[in-house]
């Protein structure tokens, strides 16, 4: 058996998430099933990180194996026809076998975008938190600061129930970074870049940011939920439609 990586944008919006989950359409089921017609047989994906429903990629890393005779180009030639516009796979590279999607990436790096006026471009409304009214990016990016480095991220992670007879999955994590970027006039993008992210975590800490940049809630009360590990301590979840996994290292 082969295995093989593969680089993947896609535009979220018309899908529940990217894991398979039955009667659902996925970005996963979609791109299992053309792999499935390609190699003659069915295939596993693994990726970097299951992104939610709405949420978009840049550059979405999965692995799959496969004895079927396979050429990387035309893999992504056929696969591109097959999946395009919305799922586009950049390429296709064969990889040892101890290479893991998941568990060999070492940091993921996600983009937020805010457009912050009265009206938002058509072409970009499926991609960015339309939000009126003037946010003070200083105070936010301030905020922002209180989230580097290794924290128990409970009060902004949405808590999934483990399985019967698990313990439940630990919320700490590691930020390495966390910076607010103007992109034109009226745009931030929230740059984030972590070891891995829990549940909701992204979209948490940037609608409670928001919530600073608003004059909602004051900098050091980012602090404070931290501290708390309490949910209820959080500010609203940012939409899912402005989160993009922008790309993973290894």
């Amino acid at each position: 058996m082969t295995r093989w990586r593969l680089d993947v944008a896609y535009d979220g919006s018309g899908f529940r998430g990217f894991a398979v989950n039955v009667g659902i359409r996925s970005v996963a089921g979609e791109l299992q099933g053309a792999l499935a017609k390609m190699c003659g047989h069915e295939v596993v994906l693994v990726c970097a990180g299951r992104t939610d429903a709405e949420v978009h990629a840049r550059r979405q890393v999965v692995h799959f194996e496969s004895d079927a005779n396979l050429d990387s180009l035309r893999m992504v030639r056929s696969l591109n026809r097959m999946l395009g516009p919305e799922i586009a796979v950049i390429e296709a590279l064969v990889v040892p076998g101890s290479f893991d999607a998941r568990f060999s990436a070492i940091w993921r790096r996600y983009r937020y975008s805010v457009v912050t006026s009265v009206w938002v471009d058509p072409q970009l409304a499926r991609f960015v938190w339309h939000t009126e009214g003037d946010l003070d990016a200083e105070a936010m990016r301030e905020a922002a600061q209180t989230f580097v480095g290794r924290h128990d991220f409970s009060a902004f992670c949405r808590r999934t129930p483990p399985a019967p007879g698990r313990p439940e999955r630990s919320r700490v994590r590691n930020l390495f970074e966390f910076a607010i970027v103007p992109d034109g006039t009226n745009r931030l993008d929230f740059w984030v870049l972590a070891s891995s992210f829990c549940h909701h975590q992204v979209r948490s800490m940037v609608g409670t940011l928001v919530e600073v940049g608003e004059g909602r809630r004051s900098v050091a009360s980012v602090a404070e939920a931290l501290e708390s590990q309490d949910r209820q301590q959080c500010g609203r979840v940012a939409p899912a439609h402005g989160l993009t996994l922008w790309e993973v290292g290894y």
